[in-house]
Order: C-alpha cells, then sequence, then structure tokens
C-alpha cells in the first residue's frame, strides 16, 4: 500500500524535525543554569526569582539559600554542611552567585574567626571550581542592616559588615579576579526591611538586590543584541531564536531579542524598525554585538517596488547610528532566512522569495562589504528546511532552533570570531586560574572595558 501524499509529507516532516538540530547542533540549546547559594535572604525574599526574570529566558535560575547559614566552616551553621551543596553540585550550574556573610558578623562568631573568612570564602570559590562545567562565580556583598529598638537586629552589625567584611570581599573579588557585585551600596540609606534585616515584601528590597546582580553581570557580558522582524520577535517568547541564540552562546554572553513584528529596513515603509519601541531598547542595552537580520517585509510589493533604492542607503545610515553608542558595538548584517509561496502560488504576506534572493541580499553584501562587516548567512543553509516553516516565511519551533544553530555557526566561523581563539591564548599565557572566575576582561577583544565603555 503506497501512503497518501499527506503521510508522506507528515513523514517528511518529523524526519526534518528530527534531523535538523542534529545536523546543525554543535552543542544542544538548553538553559544557561545559575545557582544562588545563600542564606534566609536568598531563601526566602524571592530575589532569586525576580534576578531570574531579569536574565530571561535563556537562564534557569535555582534559589539555594539556606536560612542562617554562613561562611565560617566552624561557624555555628556553616553552608559548608548545612547548604545546599549538594544540590549546587547536581544541578551543574554553569554560573554561582554566593551571598554569604551576614550571619558571620555576629559577635561570637567574628570576634574569633575574622582572620578566617577570607580563606573560607577562597576555599567555597576553589570547592565550586571543581564541578565539570567550571561555573563563573559571582561574589554578592551583604546588604546593610538596621537597628530596631536600639539593637541590631539578629545580631548582624551593619558596622562589622560595612568596615570589616566588605573589605574582605572586595580583596577577594581583587585577587579572584572576579566582579563584586554591591548590593550594600544601593540600599544602605534606605531601610527596605520589615525586621532591620529581610526585605519586607511590599518594598523593593528584593527588586534592588536582584537588580544590583543583573547590573554586575551585565556589566561582564557580551552583550549581543538581535534586530529583526516577527521572526525574531516571535512574541519575544521562550522559543524565539535569540533566547537559543544566547543558550548555544553560553554564560559569558547576555543577548536581547530586539525584533520588532512586521518591520522594515526601508523607512518609507508603513512599519521602520528605527521607529519601533526595540530600537531605543537597543540604544539602552548598550550592546556589544549586534545582528541585524531586515529585509524579508521589505520584499512586499508595496515597499520593494516604491522605495528599493532607498535599502541601502538606510542600511548605511541604521549601521551609522548604531556606531555611534558609546559601546561601540560590533556589526554583523544577517541575511533574511528564505521564503516560500503557499501552495495556491501565492505568497504568504506578500513576502517575495525571488526579492529576497535577487535584489534585497546583494544590497546586504554590497553594503557589507563597504562597512567592513561580516555578513551571516542565514539563506542559504536554511534552503533545506522550508517544511520547519508554518507558512512558507515563519519558522515554527523546530524551524527557530535550526536558526538558532544557523546563526550561532555562521557567528562562531566569522572572521572576527578570532577573539575567542585571543581570549585562549591570553589565559594560556597568564598561567593556571582557579576554578570558576569572570575573565580578567570578556569583552577586551571587542574593544571595551569590563564595564562596556569603548577603549580609546
Amino acid at each position: 500500500m503506497i501512503p497518501s501524499a499527506k503521510l508522506q509529507s507528515a513523514r517528511l516532516v518529523f524526519v526534518l524535525s528530527w534531523l535538523a538540530p542534529q545536523l546543525l547542533s554543535a552543542q544542544p540549546s538548553k538553559p544557561i543554569r545559575w545557582s544562588v547559594i545563600g542564606a534566609s535572604i536568598a531563601e526566602g525574599s524571592g530575589y532569586p526569582a525576580k534576578l531570574g526574570a531579569l536574565l530571561g529566558p535563556a537562564f534557569q535560575v535555582e534559589n539555594e539559600g539556606v536560612s542562617g547559614t554562613g561562611m565560617f566552616k566552624r561557624g555555628e551553621m556553616p553552608y559548608w554542611t548545612r547548604g545546599k551543596l549538594p544540590q549546587t553540585f547536581a544541578f551543574k550550574p554553569d554560573a554561582v552567585s554566593i551571598d554569604l556573610g551576614a550571619n558571620d558578623c555576629q559577635a561570637q562568631m567574628w570576634g574569633p574567626l575574622k582572620a578566617q573568612f577570607i580563606g573560607d570564602y577562597e576555599a567555597m570559590i576553589d570547592t565550586l571550581g571543581t564541578m565539570s562545567t567550571k561555573p563563573r562565580i559571582l561574589p554578592v556583598s551583604p546588604q546593610p542592616t538596621f537597628m530596631r529598638n536600639g539593637t541590631w537586629a539578629y545580631g548582624l552589625n551593619n558596622v562589622t559588615i560595612r568596615d570589616e567584611l566588605l573589605p574582605k570581599m572586595k580583596q577577594i573579588a581583587l585577587e579572584r579576579n572576579l566582579p563584586l557585585a554591591d548590593t550594600y551600596t544601593p540600599l544602605q540609606n534606605q531601610d527596605l526591611t520589615g525586621d532591620g534585616v529581610h526585605p519586607d515584601a511590599a518594598k523593593a528590597g528584593a527588586d534592588s538586590i536582584a537588580a544590583a546582580i543583573y547590573r554586575t553581570f551585565k556589566a561582564n557580558a557580551i552583550r549581543v543584541a538581535c534586530i529583526g522582524n516577527s521572526i525574531t520577535d516571535d512574541n519575544h517568547a521562550a522559543g524565539a531564536y535569540p533566547i537559543k541564540f544566547n543558550q548555544l552562546l553560553g554564560r559569558d554572553y547576555l543577548v536581547l531579542n530586539a525584533g520588532y513584528s512586521g518591520s522594515s529596513l526601508i523607512r518609507s515603509g508603513p512599519l521602520p524598525y528605527y521607529k519601533g519601541t526595540w530600537f531605543k531598547e537597543v540604544f539602552k542595552f548598550l550592546p556589544n554585538v549586534i545582528t541585524i537580520k531586515l529585509g524579508t517585509n521589505d520584499s512586499q510589493p508595496a515597499i520593494w517596488d516604491a522605495h528599493k533604492d532607498e535599502y541601502v542607503p538606510d542600511l548605511r545610515w541604521l549601521i551609522d547610528t548604531l556606531m555611534s553608542m558609546s559601546s561601540k558595538p560590533r556589526i554583523y548584517l544577517c541575511t533574511p532566512i528564505p521564503a516560500w509561496k503557499k501552495a495556491d502560488g501565492t505568497e504568504a504576506f506578500g513576502i517575495r522569495g525571488e526579492v529576497i534572493k535577487n535584489e534585497v541580499i546583494p544590497k546586504v553584501r554590497q553594503v557589507a562589504q563597504e562597512k567592513g562587516l561580516a555578513v551571516l548567512d542565514l539563506y542559504t543553509p536554511f534552503l533545506p528546511y522550508q517544511s520547519l516553516t508554518v507558512d512558507g516565511v515563519h519558522p515554527n519551533d523546530v524551524g527557530l532552533d535550526t536558526l538558532a544553530h544557523i546563526l550561532y555557526r555562521a557567528y562562531k566561523a566569522a572572521p572576527t570570531s578570532v577573539r575567542e581563539r585571543d581570549a585562549a591564548a591570553r589565559s594560556k599565557a597568564a598561567g593556571p586560574r582557579t576554578g570558576g572566575e569572570f575573565p580578567l576582561n570578556p569583552l577586551a577583544p571587542l574593544g571595551v572595558d569590563a564595564s562596556g565603555r569603548h577603549r580609546n
């Protein structure tokens, strides 16, 4: 019995759906895992969940806070034995933030044990560095404490935290080349706690802690903004290709999905990208890297036939405008992916595949050559995957995963991706380093300092 054409088509989609990621992936697309080690503030305030929301769906944040724990190995409740280190090791995180130290400042422990704080803290860093994932370590300063009825709540003396503990944490961060997430300074002049120590759920303390940690990570990550239309946008859901791209790039990257559905590159179009909300968000994000994938909607007759001569100057304008940012981003031009006609021979949304292939892409390459930019070819590798679109234009879930892998491979193969090899060479020349540090400056190959500022 010969299978029907419909059944054969369904089988083909199934095979391609299974094969596409297998053929294209250099590594699986999976969440970047982040462990939050801490005491009661981490465990109960909700800031780990808020941190996860700030990092976005590319990340999976696990709360491993345990109330009352501290860093001292010989303390009353050491995280070493009373915390969740077994769970942390089982989780296999890519990054770990350590929010411990406040409970160690109780007088009965700090007085006799304070000389051991740096050694115990560095031992924790080294212990976490033995994990197979070699996670990035982010020390988090304790938050300020406040008096209640003339005494320090829970015996946590803010003077000890400010004048003794914080300098030790800064010393550790400096010696280990780690960024210190300062959650003390933003909160020192405002009591957002309910009891002098723990954030009040009705106030913004937990949000402030999460924001401080996020800012520190963001400043020490390579920030990538993916500019595009609905294919990039995909309702800004967890399955959008910029999210999967972030997961493939890994823990040293933070990717902004800057897709704007329906947008065109040509400024005379009905919905030009530069007038959209996400154009402003790109400037707020201060990316170090930008990918531009615009041109699909420009192929519509009403736009292209009347304004195609504007495509090249408008692309030049967009590049120059983005380059005016203080972060001086490295820009990659992406070719649009193919567009196919529907079964009835019409073009979905008026998107013309032949115009994309024969007119838009040559103009993209022309501008790239003029500007000395790399072109990431998403068109050719996606040609076999028409079945992974829902309408001949928009990829389905497997198609978005496939597109992310194509983008990842193109980005890694681009001429300027020698920065990874340069970074590896510098690291080797510097000799062995203890487990899990952030690079001395992961942005150095991009010509910016650790805060994202362009170096002259």
